[in-house]
């Protein structure tokens, strides 16, 4: 029987930036999303635009005195929490393919001039 094992979640609470993969691996214009928990395979964010369950994702967290780090995940659930903001849970994975890692760090580059 395999057993889950709940990972501890903490609260985060930060303005990210969040993008998805289309079908090329090629991000869409990024919006800002507001941090709501994370734990070592999962952040959870608060956003203005839905996602679909199955997309790819990329995130860039702001950290305060570094670069910012861009994290890949796929979207596991998503559902409309109040004041049109929708709760969107990603599953935080190794980016393998090739194109998504260049795709990844191509739009963290844009990100960062601007």
């Amino acid at each position: 029987m395999l057993t889950r094992v709940v990972q501890e979640r903490r609260t985060f609470s930060a303005d990210l930036d969040m993008c998805e993969l289309g079908e090329r691996s090629r991000p869409s214009p990024a919006w800002t999303v507001r941090g709501v928990s994370i734990s070592r395979s999962h952040i959870r964010v608060s956003s203005r635009r839905m996602c679909y369950v199955g997309a790819q994702v990329g995130v860039a967290v702001h950290l305060v005195d570094d670069r910012p780090c861009v994290l890949h995940g796929v979207v596991e659930f998503c559902e409309y929490d109040a004041d049109g903001r929708y709760a969107i849970e990603i599953a935080l994975v190794a980016a393998r393919d090739d194109r998504v890692k260049l795709a990844l760090r191509e739009w963290f580059q844009t990100r960062k001039q601007a």
